[in-house]
C-alpha cells in the first residue's frame, strides 16, 4: 500500500523516520476522523446514488465537504501520500475519456458521463490520502457493502411494487428493476461489491460480520 512522503521540508515534521510519520489518520484529531466518515457516507451512497430530495443525491453534499476537509486534513498533517498505480490509471482514464468527447456519437450523453468522472476524480484523491490506513480502508469497505445490501433490498422492494426502472430520458426500461439509479450502473457496483465481501470474509472480523460478508455473493 501507498505511504505518506513529505509534502514540506523534514524541519516541519514532528519526527524524519517514516515509521513516526505512519498512521497520520489516528493522529490529526477531529478534522480527520469526521473526514473519514463523511467519505464512509459517501461510499455508502455510492452503489444506489441515494437520492433524498428529488434528484439530489447525498453525493453530491458528502463529496464536497470531503474534498475540502480533506485537503484541510493533509495540509495540517504536512504529508501526502503517494498516488498508487490505481490512481493514475483513473487519472489516465479521466482525460482519455474526456479526449473522446471531440469524436464522440451522442455528445450529450457523453458529457454526462464526464461530468461523473470528473465529480470522481477528486474524491478518489481524497481517499487515496486516508485510505493508506487499514483503519480507514476496513471502515470504507464495510461501509460500501452496506451501501450494496441497501440497493439490494430496494431492487426487492421495487420488483414487489412492480416499479420498473427508468432510462436517464424518463423512459420505462421494460423487465428491469432498479434503485435510485440507472440498472446498469447499480449492477456494476453490486458486482465490485461481491470482490469486497470476499476480501472482508477472509479478514478477523466478528462472527456476525462474517455471516454479513458471506451471505452478500449469492
Amino acid at each position: 500500500t501507498s505511504q505518506p512522503t513529505d509534502m514540506f521540508p523534514r524541519s516541519s515534521l514532528r519526527s524524519s523516520s517514516p515509521r513516526a510519520s505512519a498512521l497520520p489518520v489516528a493522529s490529526s484529531g477531529l478534522l480527520e476522523n469526521v473526514t473519514t466518515v463523511l467519505l464512509s457516507i459517501f461510499v455508502f451512497a455510492l452503489p444506489t446514488e441515494l437520492h433524498f430530495y428529488g434528484d439530489f443525491s447525498v453525493t453530491l453534499p458528502a463529496g464536497f465537504l470531503c474534498i475540502a476537509l480533506g485537503a484541510l486534513g493533509v495540509i495540517k498533517r504536512r504529508t501526502v501520500v503517494s498516488f498508487s498505480l490505481g490512481t493514475w490509471c483513473f487519472l489516465a482514464f479521466v482525460i482519455w475519456s474526456t479526449l473522446t468527447l471531440a469524436w464522440a456519437s451522442y455528445p450529450s450523453l457523453a458529457m454526462m458521463k464526464l461530468v461523473k468522472y470528473w465529480e470522481f476524480l477528486p474524491m478518489a484523491l481524497v481517499i487515496t490520502q486516508y485510505a493508506w490506513s487499514p483503519r480507514v480502508r476496513v471502515r470504507l469497505f464495510d461501509a460500501f457493502l452496506a451501501g450494496c445490501w441497501f440497493g439490494v433490498f430496494g431492487v426487492f422492494f421495487n420488483f414487489a411494487r412492480g416499479v420498473e426502472a427508468v432510462a436517464l430520458d424518463g423512459a420505462l426500461i421494460e423487465g428491469r428493476y432498479s434503485f435510485g439509479t440507472d440498472p446498469n450502473y447499480l449492477a456494476l457496483a453490486l458486482v465490485i461489491g461481491i470482490c469486497v465481501a470476499c476480501n472482508r470474509a477472509a479478514s478477523d472480523a466478528p462472527r456476525w460480520k462474517h455471516l454479513f460478508f458471506l451471505c452478500y455473493p449469492p
